[in-house]
């Protein structure tokens, strides 16, 4: 529980403005696991595919939204939407959680993976492929010392200590880049061949991943569909070994979306590349997928980047706590820009998340949903779509304090929706 409590200690500095080497790059990781920089804690809060994941202060999980497939990870699996967050019981000392499509993943301070959810692919990593949902939280064997996760459409990474990568679930043509080719489900996690020294890891909703290593390059392998993969692998094509992604350097931050992939440079740039159908590369291209990484125009001080595996949208933070986002939004937000625009009504945003909706979190521990509502994944009590951000109703604020522990209120409003 001691690592738990860190993480949130963490994101209580960062709240009260206390710069930290850790960051928001599309992996969701353990206390202390950095890529960018201004105190972001990743894996906090977790968008994904109609269903919604957050960490309580207490190193529980909460969950809302979709549970088609038992993503939600309370026991049972249903149509039925689930518009307030509720409690994973008998999960606890996690310090990231991250959500993809019906499957969910969680990291707990003893460097252990679990998964619950949909499972037709192996994407659970417990062995086994079932047709039905698997609603309580289950280990995955076989890995020990890991540091981030990532959950993408129907396949997961985990990032151990000694910078290797592991993957399994969906391997159609062998993207995952472990084992055969001519395997198509890969049921428990394997490494990774040909990638070390990695620091952050995401993987896409289009099949493909993205790595970040310690020496401030990016590598990517799987589905090529949009030129996520950068210049140099054919259009389409899958690539099972990483291949660096050329004109990249310095980086500190990664993130993907279903087929366009965004980098985040020491110096507070942003840089895209990939698929541009949406505008979600933050400017016009000649070509809808560009293979070539550019900089994302007007666009600076940035601390934080997020795609979104489900999402054809990009979202920055700026360190003045704006959020600043351009490319397709479903709900209809921001009119589909093609350059950023600033999400207005925002201020001192500390952490978000992208999936099929968009979560924020507020330096006053206040967190935030927008964009499709059907399944209740905004977690306000509705199912009805928002084009302004509302606060999620039901989780408390609170984080531990102190040395010894306590909790203490980071603001005397109402706070997550409550009184």
């Amino acid at each position: 529980m001691r690592d738990g409590k860190r993480v949130w200690r963490r994101l209580l500095m960062s709240l009260l403005g206390i710069t930290l080497m850790t960051g928001l790059g599309g992996s969701a990781n353990k206390g202390g696991q950095a890529s960018a920089k201004q105190g972001l804690v990743p894996g906090v809060i977790a968008a994904g595919f109609s269903h919604s994941l957050s960490l309580g202060p207490d190193g529980t999980v909460w969950a809302w939204g979709s549970n088609a497939s038992g993503e939600l990870g309370i026991g049972t699996a249903g149509s039925a939407a689930t518009p307030l967050p509720v409690k994973i019981s008998g999960l606890t000392d996690v310090v990231a959680v991250s959500a993809g499509h019906g499957f969910s993943l969680a990291l707990r301070a003893d460097g252990t993976v679990w998964a619950w959810g949909k499972n037709d692919q192996g994407q659970l990593g417990n062995g086994k492929v079932d047709a039905g949902a698997t609603p309580v939280p289950g280990k995955v064997p076989g890995l020990t010392d890991v540091v981030a996760v990532s959950a993408g459409h129907s396949f997961a990474s985990a990032l151990r200590a000694d910078g290797t990568v592991w993957a399994w679930g969906n391997n159609r043509s062998g993207l995952l880049g472990v084992g055969s080719p001519s395997v198509l489900q890969v049921t428990a996690p394997a490494p990774v061949v040909g990638l070390s020294n990695v620091v952050s890891l995401a993987a896409a909703g289009g099949g493909y991943f993205l790595a970040l290593r310690s020496d401030g390059t990016v590598w990517a392998w799987g589905h090529n569909g949009g030129h996520q993969l950068g210049e140099g692998p054919t259009l389409g094509m899958v690539k099972r070994e990483p291949v660096q992604v050329k004109g990249l350097q310095n980086v500190v931050a990664i993130s993907t979306g279903w087929a366009h992939a965004l980098a985040l440079s020491a110096d507070g740039t942003v840089w895209t590349w990939g698929n541009n159908a949406h505008g979600q590369l933050g400017q016009l291209s000649p070509d809808i997928n560009r293979a070539a990484v550019m900089a994302v125009p007007g666009l600076s001080d940035v601390v934080a980047i997020m795609a979104g595996p489900s999402s054809y949208r990009t979202l920055a933070l700026r360190r003045d706590g704006t959020l600043w986002t351009w490319g397709m939004d479903r709900a209809g937000r921001a009119g589909n820009p093609p350059a950023p625009v600033q999400v207005p009504g925002l201020q001192d945003v500390v952490a978000v998340s992208s999936g099929t909706h968009a979560l924020l979190l507020d330096k006053q521990g206040t967190l935030w949903g927008w964009g499709p509502n059907t399944a209740g994944e905004l977690g306000d009590g509705t199912t009805q779509t928002r084009l302004m951000p509302v606060p999620v109703v039901g989780l408390s604020c609170r984080l531990p304090g102190g040395a010894t522990g306590e909790p203490r209120a980071l603001a005397s409003r109402r706070c997550l929706g409550t009184p």
